[in-house]
């Protein structure tokens, strides 16, 4: 149906196998609730805070890391996937949408953000040519050796936005009767791919500070911008008639590939009486971020009315309606409208967030608590609703299995329950957490999501 296709690609735009959103890195933290930076250690302290790398000692390698989680506003992920395959439900779903349409935030770490750009880059016919952002991945490991580590992680960002009112074309299909209710309001997608490796070196100063500098070089696989434009009405036309278009939508989208970019990150960590810990540290410090400029691609499509209609019985396979976005790289003196426009500001503030966090934890023999507030300064557009929260996690070692819990709430009231467990066999060490995202907010519907990670390391002596 070409219903189904339409949604199947919709959902494409806005999921990589598995819905996905922005998260803390590490399975460990995950677990406490993105409360894990104060006591993080090895390979974990890369990203969290370098000055931990001067109190761990011994070594561990990071071999899998993976992560997905999502979270959205405006319905339910099941609903949502009703709504997009025009199941028979998809009225009621559709009426009971809230006005400002359908928002997901999406994010896959490590190697599920390699599996899921390997599978945008083996859909088949025109998909190689549509606006999506994928690329070459490196493998998402790590190594870290007494003060010193190095950490490769790979990562895939799909943000998308659907009116309520093309969710009812897509969902129910063109009805003529409502041509002039039809709008896309918001609705369009972004995508990033990048690959980025870290190097981090702790000291200690004393017996009771150390501090911290990481250095990374970001390798961008790609990055789109994409938008659908107010549908064109044509009330001359007559219901059937095949040989006028009363319905068109535009659609525009750029894409940049091969950029480089550079990072600094800093940590201090201070040890208190009484296995108490304060930490801070700094990510994106320092930041930039390059996109080839000569090579930005641009792509255009057109779909009218009967591209939503089934009873025409339309059979587009996936890469036939992929095919509609032409790409090529982009002309400034013979630039499409559509393309133009999805264009603007493409490349401002295409680096990442500042991200500065504080924390206090307690460790006595298996038992670690930890309190962490993250801010994010307004800079940069990768950055999520979830990224100024404040976290609290536990954490119960035993024998051989390690228990984590967590607790986390933003400012706009989104909050986070997660939970997690390690089953420590020798040096090996296998973690997963999971976790749900929820919020009610004022400005906006509700938000909802859901999350897992996995991770494998080797780690011998240290913490």
């Amino acid at each position: 149906m070409t219903r189904s296709v339409l949604a199947a690609f919709v959902a494409l735009l806005a999921c990589t196998h598995g819905l996905t959103a922005q998260m803390a890195p590490g399975t460990r933290s995950v677990g406490m609730g993105g409360g894990g930076m104060v006591f993080a250690t090895g390979v974990d302290a890369v990203e969290w805070n370098p000055a931990n790398l001067a109190w761990g000692g011994g070594w561990n390698i990071s071999l899998i890391e993976l992560g997905v989680v999502g979270i959205g506003s405006g319905t339910t992920a099941t609903d949502f996937l009703s709504i997009m395959e025009g199941d028979s439900d998809a009225a009621n779903l559709i009426a009971a949408l809230p006005s400002d349409g359908i928002t997901l935030s999406l994010v896959a770490e490590g190697f599920a953000a390699a599996y899921g750009l390997d599978l945008l880059d083996d859909l088949p016919n025109g998909a190689n040519t549509a606006p999506l952002a994928v690329g070459d991945p490196l493998p998402s490991v790590g190594i870290a050796i007494g003060p010193i580590a190095v950490r490769v992680r790979s990562r895939m960002r799909q943000n998308f936005t659907l009116s309520k009112e093309l969710a009812d074309l897509i969902g129910n299909g063109f009805d003529y009767a409502s041509i002039q209710d039809y709008a896309t309001g918001n609705t369009g997608w972004s995508s990033l791919s990048t690959s980025e490796i870290t190097a981090s070196y702790g000291m200690t100063i004393g017996s009771s500070l150390s501090l911290g500098i990481g250095g990374r070089y970001v390798m961008g696989h790609g990055m789109t911008q994409g938008q659908f434009f107010e549908p064109q009405v044509d009330l001359g036309c007559r219901e059937g008639d095949p040989t006028c278009d009363a319905l068109v939508i535009q659609t525009g989208s750029v894409e940049a590939r091969d950029g480089t970019g550079y990072a600094l990150d800093l940590g201090a960590s201070l040890e208190l009486p009484l296995g108490f810990r304060v930490a801070a540290s700094g990510t994106n410090v320092v930041q930039r971020m390059n996109w080839d400029e000569d090579q930005i691609i641009g792509y255009a499509a057109r779909f009218t009315g009967d591209d939503f209609d089934d009873d025409l019985g339309l059979n587009l396979g996936i890469g036939d309606y992929l095919d509609r976005f032409d790409g090529d790289v982009i002309d400034p003196n013979s630039v499409s409208l559509a393309v133009f426009e999805a264009a603007q500001n493409f490349l401002e503030g295409s680096y990442f967030p500042q991200v500065f966090r504080a924390g206090l934890g307690w460790q006595r023999g298996g038992t670690t608590i930890e309190a962490t507030g993250i801010k994010v300064a307004p800079r940069g557009r990768y950055r999520s609703a979830w990224d100024e929260r404040v976290s609290v996690g536990l954490e119960q070692r035993l024998p051989i299995l390690t228990l984590r819990g967590g607790y986390g709430f933003a400012e706009n009231g989104i909050t986070q329950m997660t939970g997690g467990a390690g089953l420590r066999l020798g040096p090996v060490h296998l973690d997963g957490s999971v976790g749900k995202f929820s919020g009610e907010r004022l400005d906006a519907a509700p938000w909802d999501g859901y999350f897992g990670t996995l991770g494998l390391q080797i780690r011998v002596g240290g913490q």
